[in-house]
């Protein structure tokens, strides 16, 4: 797992996703978390995080879209890159938000999975 650290100095950045902003920050410092793991399919598989995850990105190395999860989503939901919800994809963090869990929409047996987390 690896850990950057990055402050944006702009006077004004946003980050736009389908149309809806991800991100406001003003001189404020982004951690970026990423990593990997091996499906199982469990129903509900932790993934240990060392940050406070604001939005949630996993990328599958099959041909399915990348899914996401961005902080204030009701629990279960996430959404894959064209849009769609899905209620069996990521389903947000732990309640110490040491860990995020994903449901078996993106834990399917043997297939490998890249994640990005941004956040505090």
């Amino acid at each position: 797992m690896a850990k950057l650290e990055y402050t944006l100095i702009d006077s004004f950045q946003k980050f736009n996703f389908l149309g809806k902003r991800l991100f406001d920050f003003i001189n404020v410092k982004i951690n970026i978390s990423t990593g990997n793991y091996v499906g199982d399919g469990v129903t509900e598989k932790n993934i240990r995080i060392d940050i406070i995850p604001r939005c949630i990105i996993v990328f599958p190395s099959n041909d399915e879209l990348p899914v996401i999860w961005i902080d204030g989503f009701v629990k279960p939901i996430s959404k894959q890159f064209d849009g769609m919800t899905i209620t069996d994809g990521i389903l947000g963090p732990t309640i110490k938000r040491d860990f995020f869990v994903v449901s078996m929409g993106i834990n399917i047996p043997g297939d490998n999975y890249n994640w990005i987390v941004f956040g505090e």
